[in-house]
């Protein structure tokens, strides 16, 4: 049995001129989640991670307690183009800042209807699957390690449940930072174990109530 652990970039920096870098909060999500996963022993035999920046800067904060490992890059877990979607609605600020403006937003680009997105709906879902059926191959009966964003490991575990747009729908917004969706890949059939798991995160909250963002 193969286990993909695809875990959510830490904060990125939200309002800023390059978005796609993590804040120092997210850095430091990052290396919290290293030691944890650490200290529970688990030596992935396969790491992959998107080609964005806030993917690879949070894989290279867990990898400083996993130690030096080459890693796969594949832009198959990239995220959606938001600013591109969100720019459709004509936001009022320039931006989606409401969630009633993100949900009008998404609305419009899972509703099939428009066909003025460099990347629709259908092709996002079909090139997460991709990359979710191409990791499980390479992993084989090993553990992978894959840094993506919310919309992909949201979309990945919609899709092993069988469900459609309004179960991701549901997810993507709650996805933390560095949240960890477990997923068991079997030859019969692919099992959902854990989704958007941030026991190493709610372990720091008393002192550090700021380390839990969905950003």
């Amino acid at each position: 049995m193969g286990i993909l652990l695809l875990v959510r970039h830490g904060q990125a920096s939200w309002g800023a001129e390059n978005y796609d870098q993590l804040s120092e909060i997210g850095w430091e999500q990052g290396r919290i989640l290293g030691r944890a996963l650490a200290e529970r022993g688990i030596q992935p035999d396969l790491v992959v991670s998107g080609g964005m920046q806030r993917h690879q800067e949070t894989c290279a904060g867990v990898l400083e307690s996993l130690g030096g490992r080459e890693v796969m890059i594949d832009p198959g877990w990239n995220e959606f183009d938001h600013v591109e979607v969100f720019r459709k609605i004509e936001p009022k600020s320039g931006f989606v800042d409401s969630f009633e403006e993100f949900e009008r937003a998404i609305t419009r680009w899972t509703g099939g209807e428009f066909a003025d997105y460099q990347e629709s709906f259908g092709e996002f879902t079909g090139r997460i699957d991709g990359a979710l059926r191409r990791t499980s191959e390479a992993v084989g009966d090993g553990i992978a390690i894959v840094f993506t964003s919310g919309g992909p490991a949201s979309w990945s575990a919609t899709s092993v449940l069988g469900g459609e747009v309004p179960l991701w729908r549901r997810l993507n917004p709650v996805c933390a930072n560095t949240g960890v969706t477990k997923i068991a890949v079997r030859p019969e059939r692919t099992h959902l174990m854990t989704f958007n798991e941030t026991v190493h995160i709610e372990a720091q909250l008393a002192a550090r109530p700021e380390l839990l963002t969905y950003r």
